[in-house]
């Protein structure tokens, strides 16, 4: 038993077990690798506490080898240590023979190869994964040699190309590429190989980059490639992506995008209706026309383009193409309906249905339409409309992803036609309130002088004895009839301003007397409102080009407009300084103050922000807005609710060489 002591010296693990199998000895690396001390061991089988349970037959098995005489080769098995992890081992195994010529001990060598396995093992799993991710990836993976043949060709692939793995396999890369891209993709792929890049992208130098699929069709694509080298011979992997949706659906927006621009950029919708048919045709050729409905459901062309200019006397005839609700016809349909009516495939007796008319059968003909949709154009719960596509080249039927950029299309061309609509309606209905205005202001105004010079005849000539009543009635019959009058003015004077007939007679005026006398004129009314008045001029204040009577209507609007809202024992500051080629006047006051939301509109004609407290027309900062704008200025609001409201307006600051002159009025921009 000394004898096996020196095994503690080795490093390797040994075991040394008797005929029967069990361990008579193990060194200390068997115990620091295991836990188990000699002790904890000695006299049990080698297998009991350390084989794996499917393993103990191939170490019985082993030991039946050598005591039978038989020379075993190296036996790999696992253990398990006291703290449960599982080990790997290989094992060499000599036996000792006694004196009898038996054997009487089997020492077997071990090393731990735990480690190497799992190194093992993590390259099988990471070749299957890779093999997996090659097989079921949807882009296409193609690995080429040296000679730029195909050496792996996964199912992405196969879906992508058309071709089989086992007909692509072996065959040179060219039969993937579009023959105008061969030479300069092999030219490229020679030069990555020659560089120092292990990777890239495809297609850099080039707009774009095609794949050719079996069919002959071409198609967008991305790709990356990159090379391997191993064992003195290069492996260049491409991955490759099929973007033709992608590009589809980027065209589609940015023809959305354009479509959408087009819209906006005016409310003439027979212009627009024009642009956008012709862009349509662009996206979804090869012909598009669209159909509108009247009031009435009376139909009407209203335009049709072809994408060939060839064509126009046959779209000229579809122009003119009367639209009978007694014939059959793909728009009455959606018309009724309010649902799109796509025919994939339009039949010689669809066509002979729809053009009932000599000159109507021709045009069909020459266009030779083979597909058709139909859609309606809804907007405002009404059906406004049709736009028709027809598609003339039997290999261009139209297919589920043309309609639903087609509806796309049609709630645009429907969104600009009733947009179209509502403002021909609003801009009729503004036309006729001003004629009104202007009619009513007119006739009205005689009435009212009369009733005016007769109140203040009577209140001249009224005798002695005449009560007060009289008296007071008289006065109250003045005031009304006097702000009739300016009621009809402010009419008048908006109605001028709107139709761009107001005009101004701009003298050369000094600045400084303008305004101090407009605040004069209105000191009295202030005073009279209990409200602190103040004057803040400037020193040295220009000239400006400005219609007198005007400006003091300007002053008068703004300071009374201050005076009421401003309450008893506020103050109002009427102001002015130079700036930057112009003068800029103000009228503050410390009112209420006007909420944010209101400043936008507070210019707008008949607008007030107190429906229940309407104290005038709502005319007089329009009329404000409208003089300034006339003289070339500008006018604004800044206000802050609880601490007062500033109305600002500028005018042209007149030249030093300018002299007096009269002009017409400059028109609002």
């Amino acid at each position: 038993m000394d004898a096996f002591q020196s095994f503690d010296l080795i490093s390797a693990l040994v075991v040394v077990v008797d005929r029967e199998g069990r361990i008579v000895h193990w060194n200390q690396a068997c115990s620091k690798l295991t836990g188990y001390r000699l002790e904890e061991v000695r006299g049990r089988f080698f297998w009991e506490p350390l084989s794996v349970p499917e393993e103990v037959e191939v170490t019985r098995a082993a030991l039946s080898s050598h005591l039978s005489g038989e020379a075993p080769g190296p036996v790999d098995t696992h253990l398990h240590t006291k703290a449960g992890e599982r080990r790997w081992l290989a094992w060499s195994s000599r036996s000792t023979v006694g004196t009898d010529g038996q054997v009487e001990y089997v020492i077997s060598t071990g090393v731990d190869r735990t480690r190497a396995e799992a190194a093992e093992e993590a390259r099988r799993l990471s070749e299957a994964k890779l093999a997996g991710i090659i097989s079921i990836a949807n882009d296409a993976i193609i690995s080429i040699d040296e000679a730029q043949r195909i050496t792996i060709f996964n199912e992405g692939a196969e879906e992508i190309f058309g071709w089989s793995r086992e007909e692509a396999l072996g065959q040179p890369l060219d039969i993937l590429l579009p023959a105008r891209f061969r030479e300069i993709h092999r030219r490229d792929v020679r030069g990555f190989a020659a560089g120092n890049i292990k990777s890239r992208r495809m297609g850099e130098r080039r707009p774009a980059i095609f794949g050719l699929r079996k069919s002959g069709e071409e198609f967008p694509a991305e790709a990356a490639i990159s090379k391997l080298e191993a064992n003195g011979s290069r492996l260049f992997t491409v991955v490759l992506r099929d973007v033709t949706e992608q590009k589809r659906f980027e065209a589609e927006q940015a023809f959305l995008v354009e479509a959408a621009t087009v819209i906006s950029a005016t409310l003439d919708y027979q212009d627009r209706m024009a642009t956008l048919v012709r862009l349509a045709v662009r996206a979804l050729p090869d012909c598009c026309g669209v159909d509108l409905v009247d009031e009435e459901g009376m139909a009407w062309r209203l335009n049709v383009v072809h994408v060939d200019p060839s064509r126009v006397p046959s779209i000229d005839v579809l122009q003119r193409f009367e639209l009978d609700r007694r014939r059959p016809h793909p728009a009455w349909s959606v018309l009724r309906t309010h649902r799109a009516t796509p025919m994939r495939d339009v039949t010689p007796e669809d066509l002979e249905s729809i053009a009932h008319v000599p000159e109507h059968r021709n045009a069909p003909c020459d266009i030779a339409p083979r597909s058709l949709m139909a859609l309606p154009l809804v907007a405002s719960d009404r059906c406004l409309g049709v736009l028709v596509f027809l598609s003339s080249r039997p290999s261009n039927r139209y297919h589920p992803r043309e309609l639903r950029l087609a509806e796309r299309m049609a709630r645009l061309v429907a969104f600009a036609v009733d947009n179209a609509r509502l403002y021909r309606a609003a801009h009729d209905a503004i036309q006729a309130r001003d004629e009104v205005l202007r009619i009513v202001a007119h006739d009205i105004r005689n009435p009212v002088s009369a009733i005016q010079l007769g109140a203040r005849l009577l209140r001249r000539h009224l005798p002695e004895g005449a009560g007060k009543d009289a008296q007071r009635n008289l006065e109250a019959i003045d005031r009304s009839s006097a702000r009739a009058q300016r009621l009809i003015q402010d009419l008048m004077d908006v109605t001028r301003i709107e139709a761009g007939a107001m005009s101004v007679e701009r003298a050369r005026l000094p600045a400084a007397q303008l305004v101090r006398e407009a605040t004069e004129a209105q000191r009295d009314l202030a005073s009279a409102a209990s409200l602190d008045f103040q004057l803040d001029v400037a020193g040295e204040l220009p000239d400006v080009l400005a219609d007198r009577d005007r400006l003091f209507q300007v002053f008068e609007n703004l300071i009374g407009n201050a005076v009421k809202f401003t309450p008893p024992g506020g103050h109002i500051r009427v102001g002015a300084t130079p700036r930057d080629g112009e003068v800029v006047f103000w009228v503050a006051d410390t009112g209420a103050g006007i909420p944010g939301e209101h400043l936008p509109r507070i210019f707008d004609r008949f607008w007030q922000a107190r429906r229940s407290d309407r104290t005038g027309a709502g005319l007089g900062l329009a009329i404000c807005k409208g003089l300034v704008e006339a003289h070339g200025g500008r006018i604004w609001a800044e206000s802050e609710v609880g601490a007062g409201s500033t109305f600002f307006f500028t005018l042209p600051k007149a030249s030093p060489a300018e002299r007096w002159r009269e002009e017409p009025a400059a028109q609002p921009p």
